[in-house]
């Protein structure tokens, strides 16, 4: 289940992201942020406490940032 949900999420991001100058605006990086919080949040609660999962989504920003920032 994680590693499908990995690959919807680093698909949706490269749609997201592949717009020129993403960072600058404020809609996309909403966007961006919403879509790694709505997929972060399908994985099971049990093992993801809410402390974790935002340290997670955190994580997942920082990839996008350093992944597709131009």
């Amino acid at each position: 289940m994680a590693q499908a949900l990995a690959r919807e999420l680093i698909d949706r991001l490269h749609d997201l992201v592949s717009a020129i100058d993403w960072l600058r605006g404020r809609q996309t990086r909403a966007a961006v942020l919403s879509e790694i919080r709505v997929k972060l949040n399908e994985l099971p609660e049990a093992p993801y406490p809410e402390d974790l999962w935002n340290g997670k989504v955190e994580q997942v920003w920082d990839f996008v940032l350093h992944r597709y920032a131009a």
